[in-house]
């Protein structure tokens, strides 16, 4: 569901002019608002308490890797594209790899949920 959200709110800023471009601002906040909550109850649920504050960590730092890397190349690409576009690529990209890793994680579903219970026993 987060991943649609993030995928209207773009598809919206890329095709609405004016202030209706406001209202798909709104997905953005809502997918933030619920993404660490849900993540942390996950993780807190699935993994033990020796390795939890590590898994939450490198689960932060990945983010903001991720974010590091792509802002300034969206940034960049803004700068000689335009806003339009670069919403429009923004939204293309995000479900292409989103598609890709919602099937991975329901076809590797069973691997990792061994694996989470295998670390959480250790």
């Amino acid at each position: 569901m987060m991943l649609i959200l993030i995928v209207i709110g773009y598809s919206g800023l890329w095709f609405f002019e004016g202030y209706y471009k406001f209202l798909f601002i709104l997905p953005f906040y809502l997918v933030g608002g619920l993404y660490s909550p849900i993540m942390n109850s996950t993780f807190n649920k699935l993994i033990g308490s020796k390795s939890r504050a590590t898994v939450l960590s490198i689960n932060n730092l990945f983010g903001r890797l991720v974010f590091s890397v792509l802002a300034p190349m969206i940034g960049f690409y803004s700068d000689v594209n335009g806003m339009k576009t670069t919403f429009l690529m923004i939204s293309i990209f995000t479900i292409i790899i989103g598609s890709i890793l919602w099937m991975r994680f329901f076809t590797g579903n069973k691997k990792i949920a061994l694996e989470l219970q295998n670390l959480s026993e250790s």
